[in-house]
């Protein structure tokens, strides 16, 4: 058995208490290794395993693989652990080479065969961490990751989205920098356009082959924009946004934070079950509103939501997009919307209608027509922010 000098923190669910005694028993006979093992259901407790202090260092988890929902738990589990290097070990009843194979296509990291033999236990806990963490020692830098979300249609979010990862192309050109830009907006997916880009197709047609997304397939769905800029589009075929799964996700965002320096993700309106995938990779996420009544409301819905799955933490920024510039001016504007969310914008940008529309008509960024118009101006001050903000913190990958 492989020694370290720390104890090793494991948690888990299990389905009886007779599982939860024998297991319970083996990590006993091991020295420095803690174990907190609940009795329940995978579907309703996986994701608080995630949440407690301190991380734990392997979770270890009884998955029944003929039951749905405890396998599209364990999907959205394994997603969020990967992201924070925490390996799954996984057991079953049912033995079988073709249930660890699909457990292992899950994203598990070794399996504990029933009935459990205890002597195995500690073995296969303490090599899965040991794994797991000389996989993070050799992980590339991850590159950052700027989110655009918003709670209802016509805020602007994407037009927002192109322009920041265009002004970071542009910035880094002459850099070793590298700047990828993903439309996550399956169905109405603009982004493309906006950049006057045909898009690439491969990646989305294969969304729900796991096994199927890798490093060559995600490097041929990308189209090059003339400042550099990397894009991956929606597909051009609306696309369920449920047949993306939040393992795709999860893969395809680690191997775009291993790749570039900056991933810049847009959002769909509605709400998913990769959403959470997202957000939990990203460095900042950027929750764009429009000035009017329910646009506000909307957004302090999404708020709520974003505290219901306890995503609250989260380095949220809140953007107030489209402000008209009238005779009671824009100051006033942004202290009505503050009032009715109760909560203070982070940045505020004008509405000019006839600079974002010529841009449009044109499939340029605004910034390669217009740089200094004070839609240019404003975004770029939000940008220059964000990016002094993210070089005071540590890349999120190194936070657990």
């Amino acid at each position: 058995m492989m020694i370290t000098d720390r104890a090793l923190q494991v948690a888990g669910i299990v389905r009886s208490p007779q599982l939860q005694y024998v297991l319970g028993e083996a990590v006993a006979a091991c020295d420095r290794t803690e174990l907190d093992l609940r009795v329940g259901d995978l579907k309703s407790l996986a994701f608080d395993l995630l949440r407690g202090e301190p991380m734990p260092g392997v979770l270890l988890l009884e998955v029944d693989v003929n039951d749905a929902e405890d396998m599209d738990a364990l999907e959205r589990l394994s997603a969020e652990a990967s992201r924070t290097h925490v390996p799954i070990v996984a057991t079953a009843g049912d033995p079988s080479a073709a249930v660890v194979r699909r457990l292992l296509r899950f994203g598990v990291a070794d399996f504990i065969a029933q009935p459990i033999e205890p002597a195995d236990v500690p073995e296969v806990l303490r090599n899965a961490d040991h794994k797991a963490r000389r996989r993070h020692q050799r992980s590339p830098a991850q590159g950052r990751v700027l989110t655009f979300s918003r709670a209802t249609g016509g805020a602007g979010a994407t037009t927002l989205a192109v322009n920041v990862a265009h002004a970071l192309a542009r910035a880094h050109g002459g850099s070793d920098a590298k700047v990828c830009l993903i439309d996550l907006d399956l169905q109405f997916g603009t982004v493309a356009l906006q950049l006057d880009l045909a898009p690439t197709g491969g990646l989305f047609d294969r969304a729900q082959a796991r096994e199927g997304l890798d490093a060559a397939l995600f490097a041929r769905s990308l189209t090059e924009h003339r400042s550099g800029l990397h894009v991956l589009a929606a597909p051009n075929a609306r696309l369920a946004l449920e047949a993306l799964r939040p393992a795709v996700v999860n893969a395809l965002l680690g191997l775009a934070r291993a790749e570039f320096d900056y991933v810049v993700v847009d959002l769909p309106i509605a709400l998913t079950s990769w959403t959470e995938t997202v957000l939990s990779h990203s460095d900042l996420v950027y929750l764009v509103a429009q000035s009017n009544l329910p646009a506000v409301w909307q957004l302090r819905r999404l708020l709520d939501v974003i505290e219901e799955i306890g995503l609250d933490n989260l380095p949220l920024q809140l953007v107030l997009n489209r402000v008209q510039a009238a005779f009671w001016g824009a100051g006033a504007q942004r202290r009505q919307a503050e009032r009715t969310l109760g909560r203070t914008f982070d940045y505020c940008i004008a509405d000019q209608f006839e600079v974002l529309n010529d841009a449009a008509n044109r499939g340029t960024p605004v910034l390669d027509v217009r740089r200094y118009s004070r839609f240019g101006r404003q975004l770029r001050g939000m940008l220059d922010h964000s990016l002094r903000d993210l070089s005071a913190r540590p890349a999120l990958v190194g936070a657990h």
